[in-house]
């Protein structure tokens, strides 16, 4: 993928080629903002037209580097992401690899890139390493942190790099691109970019296989109490934060029937006529919803701090029944 390519971030790419182009680089970037907004692969495209062939401030996609950076397999590229191990984090060997690799003279790239994926999951000790680059940084060479929260990153680590903001596209703009460039079918466009919250890369991530028939059976198991059965417990780590979203968006969807909103404000659109039995038959007013809302994202928030599921679920299971709706009977649609 190229600089033209990216969605929505016209900003974060303009910027990148005019630093290119007046030969204005900082030897430190940090990309700011939710997962699936584009950071990672803009990443690779500042790295390509850095480095392409062409000699421009856009790549032109073919040539050796530009494939090299593509598939992630050149020695003058360099990616640190999280070890699957333990907490996660980025260890502080990580980074010390990371600084050596960096060091090297380039083997073939005029400029030699680093990207630290989830650069907000480095360990204290990590942390310190990097910042010994960032203060002598090795010449002919770039360092790009992707980062989702910017407290999470020391305040000289941040000082010392140029961010650079990316922003999720507006939610009928990310339809319009999901139904015209990956031929996503209306209802589920409609359904995945509102779920996705604007990020074309979550959207991509989850449009694969049965998407609305799985979430239906998420909402219905919701509805009917069954989702916090025991036998729930067996859902992974990977897939509750999905389920979670799914819990958040049918809850937001009550929420906007109880408001008066247009069908068309729904995510769940396909389960309009449900969404309007719940409403009326839900025990609790907005403001419970709302509330219950928070909570299902603190959960998601615990999740990833690595709270054990099972005592997650409990939590949020007592929080559901505070403001439980009616068995939901008919037809969905």
């Amino acid at each position: 993928m190229l600089f033209k390519d990216i969605k929505g971030q016209g900003r974060a790419v303009g910027f990148l080629k005019t630093a290119i182009e007046k030969d204005t680089l900082a030897q430190g970037y940090i990309f700011l903002g939710a997962r699936g907004t584009g950071k990672f692969t803009t990443a690779l495209s500042f790295a390509k037209a850095l480095n392409c062939a062409a000699r421009g401030k856009e790549a032109c996609g073919e040539c050796g580097p530009c494939r090299k950076i593509e598939s992630c397999n050149h020695p003058d590229l360099v990616i640190v992401r999280p070890s699957d191990k333990g907490a996660r984090e980025i260890e502080i060997d990580m980074i010390r690899d990371m600084r050596y690799l960096v060091s090297l003279k380039p083997y073939e790239f005029r400029t030699k890139v680093c990207i630290i994926d989830e650069s907000d999951r480095m360990s204290p000790q990590a942390a310190n390493a990097l910042l010994k680059t960032l203060e002598e940084p090795p010449p002919g060479s770039v360092l790009v942190l992707i980062v989702e929260n910017l407290s999470k990153l020391l305040p000289t680590i941040a000082s010392r790099c140029q961010v650079i903001k990316f922003f999720p596209l507006m939610p009928d703009a990310l339809e319009e691109t999901l139904k015209e460039e990956y031929g996503v079918d209306m209802m589920k466009a409609r359904y995945l970019s509102r779920l996705a919250s604007g990020r074309l890369g979550e959207a991509l991530r989850l449009k694969e296989g049965d998407l609305l028939e799985r979430k239906n059976v998420v909402i219905d198991d919701l509805t009917s109490g069954r989702i916090f059965d025991e036998e729930r417990f067996a859902v992974s780590k990977e897939e509750a934060p999905w389920i979670l979203d799914v819990m958040l968006s049918w809850y937001r969807d009550i929420i906007m029937a109880r408001l008066g909103a247009d069908d068309e404000m729904f995510i769940n659109i396909d389960r309009r006529d449900a969404i309007s039995s719940a409403s009326s038959g839900i025990r609790a007013g907005v403001e419970d919803l709302v509330r219950l809302s928070t909570e299902i994202v603190n959960c998601r928030t615990y999740l990833e701090n690595n709270v054990n599921l099972k005592l997650a679920w409990s939590v949020l299971s007592e929080k559901v029944a505070s403001v439980a709706v009616r068995p939901l009977t008919g037809p969905r649609g």
